[in-house]
């Protein structure tokens, strides 16, 4: 193994140990590993990321929120993943802070967080509906949740002479593939049974073309960044019920933005119980109505002394219980908005 291989392998080590951290007729870039039949595998050999200054080497992170604005639901890009403060997750940390781990409100700002990532299929068992099909020798992008995820940094992170990983996984020559195990853990489908092969192996030739081929740039599979400014308006319209102005967006950008929606719907679908399925309607209405949220114009610090605008009543939004990560929202201290929260707590205990 080479000097650079191992000194890589050395600062993802570092990195995961302070980090907290039927049928199918899909044929498109993202493989859908959720529609594995359970107690089933999938073999599969990560690739690295084109980009050499990319500091996780193979994998990018995918932040989205979703709210409903207008009666319909949207899935935004967070602009944490462009190193800009984001006023959903600002929101979000104050339900947190004012009510606890288990706010509602909370788990319904905070951001979804998932992975993304190339890997050549190697065994696919996917039934499709075209007979024939398969996946095998393809480059496809994985969107996986913190579960698979965990058992790779799991995997890289061991250090144990006996067990440890004795080579890079993606390299091409000699690395490890890696297995995608499904199985199901009460009414939830499971994937914590995925690991590492503990054999080394070279990527056959067969199928170097197509790994040269797929072989990207990982950001590029992000979805735009909307900015500050968009997401403030798209807050403000989901709390107070106002119009939000059309997007000038290209019809590539509005494109990708609709495929990136479609691909977090269905990354979602199965991973459990980490990642919830979507309650059923009576459970969002009731949820919604719980949540402490009383419709309001979201101000400026600069404008916090204004009088408060007439509320107009808002759609309730349909809440998704999304992952919480480990490490804990960012927020700054309580401010004119958290006051408010807090007085909305007071005022329902009053009533009860």
């Amino acid at each position: 193994m080479s000097r650079n291989k191992l000194e890589q392998l050395a600062k993802l080590r570092e990195r995961f140990k302070t980090k907290k951290g039927g049928g199918t007729s899909k044929s498109g870039d993202v493989y859908p590993h959720w529609d594995i039949e359970e107690d089933t595998t999938a073999t599969v050999r990560i690739l690295e990321d084109k980009n050499p200054d990319n500091p996780n080497v193979f994998y990018v992170e995918k932040l989205t929120h979703k709210l409903s604005v207008q009666d319909k639901h949207q899935t935004i890009a967070c602009v944490k993943m462009f190193g800009e403060k984001c006023p959903i997750c600002d929101l979000s940390y104050k339900f947190y802070k004012a009510e606890g781990d288990k706010s509602k409100s909370g788990r319904y700002y905070y951001c979804n967080r998932q992975y993304l990532l190339k890997a050549l299929i190697l065994k696919d068992p996917i039934k499709y509906e075209e007979e024939g099909q398969t996946a095998v020798g393809q480059v496809k992008t994985l969107n996986i949740t913190s579960q698979i995820m965990d058992e790779i940094k799991k995997a890289i992170s061991n250090t144990n002479e006996e067990t440890a990983l004795s080579a890079i996984p993606w390299d091409v020559d000699e690395g490890h593939n890696f297995i995608i195990h499904k199985t199901k853990k009460g009414d939830y489908f499971n994937y914590s049974g995925s690991s590492f092969s503990g054999k080394i192996t070279a990527i056959d030739d067969k199928y170097m073309d197509a790994v040269e081929a797929g072989s990207v740039d990982l950001s590029t599979l992000l979805p735009e960044n909307p900015g500050v400014e968009k997401l403030q308006a798209l807050l403000e319209a989901h709390l107070n019920g106002g119009e939000v102005p059309e997007a000038d967006a290209s019809p590539v950008a509005r494109t990708r933005q609709a495929e990136a929606e479609v691909e977090t719907e269905v990354a979602e679908a199965e991973e459990a119980p980490i990642r919830r399925r979507r309650p059923a309607a009576e459970e969002v209405v009731e949820a919604a109505e719980e949540a402490p949220v009383r419709r309001r114009r979201v101000v400026e610090d600069d404008a916090a002394d204004e009088a408060p605008v007439a509320r107009k009543t808002a759609s309730k939004p349909a809440v998704v219980e999304a992952e919480v990560e480990a490490d804990a929202p960012d927020g700054d201290g309580e401010d004119e908005e958290e006051a408010f929260i807090r007085r909305v707590m007071a005022e329902r205990k009053t009533k009860k």
